[in-house]
Formats: structure tokens, C-alpha cells, sequence
């Protein structure tokens, strides 16, 4: 039976036609991400972008570097302007914002 977006192939052979990597280092990441962000981070940023371009195609780039963002924000914080550091470290170091606490306990939201 021959479907109408072509023959069956077997499982695990159809590739995208774009599967061509858009980074295949970091020194080819945009400027903004490798002047901010450590270089683990841009690994994880290039890996997850590259997954996301793989799997969305060559017209969603703004989908794919969401989703490298929010890859690189599960394994690090942004405490202040232009410095990232890993969630690990960040928990010994970074003091815990609370929000104010108002009469009788409750916090003020």
C-alpha cells in the first residue's frame, strides 16, 4: 500500500531534509550568547538549539532559541545583569529572596 506521502520506510530512516547543524561550535553562536554566558552553558544552549532546529525546521529559529533558553535557565540563574551561574553553585552562594511578610504571617503577594 503505498500512502500518499510516498512508500513506507522502514522505522528510523526518514530524515529531515534540513539536518544540517546551524552550530556546529560555539565560536559560530551569536555574539550576545558567548559574550554572556559560560561556555558549559553555551554547550547546552548549541545542543538544545541545534535538537530544536532538527526537530521544528529551518522556519521556526525563534521557536528553537526559546527552547534553548529555557535548556540553558533549568541548569543555571541569572542573579544580575550579564552573569549566569550554575543552580548547584548558585544555591550556597545566593541568598534566598522572600517575599515581605505581612500581619498576622500572611505574605503579602
Amino acid at each position: 500500500m503505498i500512502r500518499a506521502g510516498g512508500p513506507r520506510r522502514a522505522r528510523g530512516t526518514w530524515r529531515a531534509p534540513w539536518t544540517v547543524m546551524p552550530y556546529a561550535t560555539n565560536s559560530q553562536l551569536p555574539e550576545r550568547i558567548r559574550s554572556c554566558l559560560p561556555t558549559h552553558a553555551q554547550d547546552i544552549f548549541r545542543a538544545a538549539f541545534n535538537a530544536a532546529y532538527a526537530r521544528y525546521g529551518p522556519g521556526n529559529e525563534a521557536r528553537a532559541f526559546r527552547i534553548a533558553w529555557a535548556a540553558v535557565k533549568r541548569s543555571y540563574v541569572h542573579p544580575r545583569a550579564r552573569i549566569w551561574i550554575s543552580r548547584a553553585r548558585a544555591e550556597h552562594t545566593i541568598p534566598l529572596r522572600r517575599r515581605p511578610v505581612g500581619v498576622h504571617g500572611v505574605r503579602k503577594h
